[in-house]
């Protein structure tokens, strides 16, 4: 038996990286996708691996009365709505003294707004339903800071409280609220030159993970109704120093 078998699950951002390969998992385990993004050609590409079990729906999360309508146009496509996995965002590099208000003003109406976006447009249903799984993905940059982060940091930080303020609140109702927090994961945001440049010491060190994998993971914990995961052990032990011995915890951050 397939761990989702039937279960319609809405993915954003779903047409790269960690999104698109988090989709095809949830299909290999019987799912229904709906395959939330705004390039339309990518998602033609994602939904054609997926032969009669998806369909894509164009939208910017940012877009709060798009992100409504699209979730209605997915009940009435599908019946019903399962889980929501908030994946959709971005990531800059740059020193706060530097660096525009505009540049954290969109991160985060991407990154947090955009999850608050689609879990308020889908949780009536999943309340009415009683039954349901909420996975947003934050980061370990979510849990620790580091130079020239901080507008990303401050999104995924955002995530994780907004997460953990919302289980608390409905996991009486059979809706789970799963944290992921990825380490470095080998996506879009690396083709941007400056990220490769800011973080090539780090990748050198610690390694990366492939969305693949990262995917595997994301689906094994949602079914688990895991309340938190964090991938990767360099990134679990960076987060344990950060709370049993900060200062080397700043050691190790100063160094990347």
């Amino acid at each position: 038996m397939k761990r989702f078998e039937g279960k319609v699950v809405i993915v954003t951002g779903a047409s790269s990286g960690i999104g698109r390969a988090t989709a095809l998992e949830f299909a290999k385990e019987g799912a229904k996708l709906a395959l939330v993004a705004r390039n339309e050609k990518r998602l033609r590409e994602v939904r054609d691996k997926i032969p009669g079990k998806a369909g894509y729906f164009i939208c910017d999360v940012t877009d709060r009365k798009r992100v409504f309508e699209t979730a209605r146009k997915v009940e009435k496509k599908f019946g019903r709505i399962d889980v929501l996995v908030n994946n959709a965002g971005y990531g800059t590099v740059g020193k706060v003294a530097d660096s525009p208000f505009s540049e954290f003003q969109s991160v985060m109406d991407t990154n947090y707004f955009g999850t608050v976006n689609f879990t308020q447009a889908v949780l009536p249903k999943m309340l009415k339903q009683k039954a349901g799984w909420i996975i947003n993905i934050s980061s370990v940059a979510g849990k620790i800071g580091t130079p020239e982060n901080s507008a990303y940091a401050a999104s995924k930080f955002a995530i994780r409280g907004f997460s953990e303020s919302l289980r608390y609140e409905i996991e009486s109702k059979n809706i789970s609220v799963t944290i992921v927090n990825p380490a470095m994961t080998e996506t879009d945001f690396f083709k941007d030159p400056k990220m490769r440049k800011r973080w090539a010491k780090m990748r050198r060190r610690y390694g990366t993970m492939r969305p693949e994998k990262v995917a595997r993971l994301i689906v094994k914990a949602a079914y688990r109704k895991k309340r938190e995961v964090t991938f990767s052990i360099g990134g679990k032990t960076l987060i344990f120093f950060n709370h049993a011995w900060p200062w080397l915890a700043d050691k190790i951050v100063k160094s990347f």
